[in-house]
């Protein structure tokens, strides 16, 4: 009797919640039934009486478990409140079974033996559910928050072949948290299609008798809801004016660089100069890998050679972007090898020295995959490479933090001949540089709406130089200017910021940055001096270290110090990757800056020399990734030399 009335309880306060919605906007309401299976898992810590068949009663203890298979059925009625939040309610049919074992003496007198129980409870129940939308994460998954109150329908217990009876007295009504995801994927203007699945976490017993007030019954659900939207979806409807209004705003805060004291400015223009260029990039001694995986992904190589039968190497054609190049080491290494038959190679397989320390031989697999890859692809007798294994590398990134980690899954590579990992050298007589050559564009986005999706294109007369684009919310872009990438011309950049919210209202803005272009013959004519430039860059100091390896003494020596002439002007900036503190790594790029120039003007005093710590103010490169935070652990040389 007592269950009766709060089932009708429950359906009046259903029935009052229905005529409640069905009086708003009728297009915000569907209807939809759902279905799947549930996995209880049985949670027993009680003693039970028990009936044998000789009329015994007692007692036995009952407190393992298996968890039981069943299912759940239910109605739906879901009340869309704006494009993140939808409010449902649900009732039907669900299933609660399972196994409990307890310890039998009763019917085995001077024996301990196992009892086994099954049980059977079935409720009908309502809940309450809220849907909050995640696009940030992904288009159309939302998160599920809510409760679970069930009304017992039967509640059954016993052995399988009946021979013991456990009386489970005064079955509870089940109250649970809800929780999980699912994802709407809309099959039609009106029909929708949810996989969904939920955690039920329990805060009431199975039963109200005190003697069974410590079992309860966990349960994880996995379904699919058929959703059919009430006359119609808003999209075949006559929009009204709430649902065409927009509160979406697009401008442009500022569009500015940073100086090498860190100091971000606008940019009132960009300007263009040929010049002598040299550019040397440095060449990282290292590839990187996913977590637990013995190969690579594009964010670490991509790769020129596929399954070469021909052993003739394909020239690896590199762009002047440092990351772009370090993406491309295993081909760049297999071309010097094959063109050095005397180099010897040595590769060494890393890992995390975390959960990677349980992948049976990941740090081997890791040196083969490399190995493979050049013998197979670049004909290298293998009797040239070594393969080693390694649990931490030995000059290990911080294994405190994510980003140490992911660059600790690594191969490293060595070599007899130092021209195999040496820099790439670019070299060009007549080269378009700009300054400044790092453009950051600083949005300004208000929207009652999530932000879907954005877009910004920078073109010059016409013609796109880079596309940019994200999914949410609009942080800064920046963009990092390549040598010859604006034309010779005084033409201006052209900017294009385009931004689409959830409800896929696109506002947009644009701009220009004016160029000044100075060619060659120009600065003859107006008697002003060419230069030659030259750009360094010296890789890798060690994490958290400011001391020159004895590789990058040797680029000293051998490359940079060749180009320094009396006249020279030396400009030296020390960088850092964004770990660490920022007055830390402040201080650590001016020391790596400052030990560059003592090494320098040790041996060509003449020149005129200045140094700038810049830390991870500005970031040079994709911190995001282990090749970006290996180059920004960086000195910059800049050497300007006039000539007439």
């Amino acid at each position: 009797m007592k269950n009766r009335h709060i089932l009708s309880a429950i359906l009046l306060l259903f029935l009052t919640v229905v005529s409640t919605l069905t009086a708003q906007e009728k297009s915000k309401i569907s209807l939809g039934l759902g279905g799947g299976a549930t996995f209880n898992f049985q949670n027993p810590n009680f003693r039970a009486s028990v009936l044998t068949p000789g009329g015994t009663i007692g007692f036995v203890p009952y407190n393992r478990s298996d968890f039981g298979v069943n299912g759940y059925f239910s109605g739906l009625l879901n009340y869309t409140i704006n494009s993140r939040f939808t409010l449902s309610g649900r009732f039907g049919f669900n299933g609660v079974n399972g196994t409990i074992f307890g310890n039998d003496s009763l019917t085995n007198p001077g024996l301990v033996d196992t009892i086994t129980s099954a049980v059977n409870l079935q409720y009908f129940e309502i809940s309450p559910i809220l849907s909050i939308g995640l696009p940030e994460i992904l288009p159309n998954l939302n998160a599920l928050a809510g409760f679970e109150f069930g009304v017992p329908l039967t509640a059954t217990t016993g052995s399988p072949d009946g021979s013991v009876v456990v009386d489970v007295l005064s079955p509870a009504s089940r109250l649970a948290i809800a929780l999980g995801v699912n994802y709407n994927y809309q099959a039609t203007p009106t029909v929708s299609i949810q996989p969904e699945v939920t955690y039920r976490l329990p805060i009431a017993q199975v039963s109200s008798d005190t003697l069974y007030n410590s079992w309860n019954v966990p349960q994880l659900r996995a379904g699919i809801n058929v959703m059919f939207s009430l006359f119609g979806s808003p999209d075949t409807q006559e929009p009204t004016p709430e649902q065409t209004a927009s509160d979406l705003n697009v401008g442009m805060k500022e569009v500015g660089y940073y100086t090498k004291e860190g100091a971000y400015l606008p940019v009132k223009e960009l300007y263009v100069e040929d010049v002598q260029l040299t550019q040397m990039f440095p060449l990282i001694p290292y590839v990187f890998f996913p977590t637990q995986k013995a190969t690579t992904d594009e964010t670490a190589q991509v790769f020129v050679q596929t399954d070469n039968q021909s052993g003739q190497a394909t020239t690896v054609e590199l762009v002047p972007d440092a990351v772009e190049i370090n993406r491309s080491t295993l081909d760049i290494i297999g071309t010097r090898m094959s063109s050095k038959p005397n180099a010897k190679l040595t590769i060494t397989g890393t890992n995390d020295g975390k959960t990677e320390r349980k992948v049976t031989g990941l740090s081997a697999k890791r040196a083969e995959f490399a190995k493979e890859y050049l013998v197979k692809n670049y004909k290298i007798d293998q009797s040239r490479i070594t393969t080693k294994a390694v649990e931490v590398p030995e000059k290990a990134s911080s294994r405190t933090l994510d980003d140490g980690d992911a660059e600790n899954r690594r191969v490293e590579f060595a070599s007899n001949d130092p021209e195999i990992l040496a820099p790439i050298i670019i070299q060009s007589d007549n080269q378009r540089i700009t300054d400044p050559d790092l453009i950051e564009f600083r949005p300004i986005v208000s929207s009652t709406e999530p932000i879907k999706e954005w877009k910004l294109a920078v073109e010059q007369d016409g013609k796109i130089l880079r596309n940019f684009s994200g999914m949410g919310n609009v942080t800064p872009i920046r963009w990092a200017v390549r040598s010859n990438e604006l034309e010779a011309s005084d033409r201006a950049i052209d900017y294009d910021l385009k931004v689409t919210d959830m409800k896929g209202v696109t506002k947009e803005v644009k701009g220009q940055i004016p160029v000044i272009y100075k060619s060659s013959i120009q600065k003859k004519e107006e008697k002003i001096d060419n230069k030659i430039v030259s750009r360094f860059s010296l890789v890798l100091f060690d994490f958290n270290q400011s001391k020159l390896t004895a590789d990058n003494q040797s680029i000293v020596d051998k490359i940079i110090l060749p180009a320094i002439q009396p006249n020279s002007t030396v400009k030296i900036y020390g960088y850092t990757d964004r770990i660490g503190d920022e007055t830390y790594n402040k201080k650590l790029s001016l020391d790596r800056a400052t030990s560059v120039r003592d090494v320098l003007k040790s041996k060509a005093p003449n020149a005129t020399y200045t140094v700038n710590g810049v830390g991870e103010n500005e970031v040079l490169f994709d911190n995001e990734i282990p090749i970006g935070r290996h180059l920004s652990r960086t000195v910059q040389i800049y050497v300007e030399t006039p000539v007439k």
